[in-house]
């Protein structure tokens, strides 16, 4: 761990963490839509924390810490500070969709949680990032804004772990 900074995790702790929650619920769920729930539910638990974190953060470091407040800012804020404190990086892309102006993506063409895990054969079609797509989901919700969000694999020819987290707002 020697050269990261204090607030950095190892790759290889996320590997072996993530794949482990994966491991000890596949063992309790009867399907991949009940797998990807759950790791949706997790996701979730982790970005309340994550925006409790920063809050505090922003609160510690000014009197009147600045809060996002429109919906635009707040998506802003999970491509950019959520993401680089998670993934050590930002999100690639933060799109809104031209045929429904309430839907909304925000695409990471190498993201940390597919690369890190392998993933068996027979469960080719999980999406481990819908744990991702949970913690988005957490911080929308924490600035009153609901929304369904799912994870979705959009590889391409360069990156093959390409995936988008649609946002459809309700």
């Amino acid at each position: 761990m020697e050269g990261l900074k204090s607030q950095e995790v190892a790759l290889g702790s996320w590997a072996l963490l993530f794949g482990e929650i994966i491991n000890y619920n596949l063992n309790r769920v009867d399907g991949i839509g009940e797998l990807e729930s759950k790791l949706n539910w997790l996701g979730y638990r982790v970005g309340q924390r994550q925006l409790e974190l920063m809050r505090w953060r922003a609160e510690g470091a000014s009197r009147n810490p600045k809060q996002p407040t429109t919906l635009i800012e707040v998506l802003q804020m999970v491509h950019t500070p959520i993401w680089k404190s998670l993934f050590n990086k930002p999100a690639d892309s933060l799109e809104r969709s031209k045929e429904n102006s309430n839907e909304f993506m925000i695409t990471d063409n190498t993201p940390l949680l597919s690369r890190s895990v392998c993933i068996p054969s027979d469960l080719k079609n999980l999406s481990t990032e819908s744990f991702t797509a949970g913690i988005v989901e957490s911080v929308l919700d924490g600035f009153n804004y609901k929304a369904t969000v799912s994870a979705h694999s959009v590889p391409t020819s360069q990156h093959p772990q390409r995936t988008t987290i649609l946002i459809k707002l309700n």
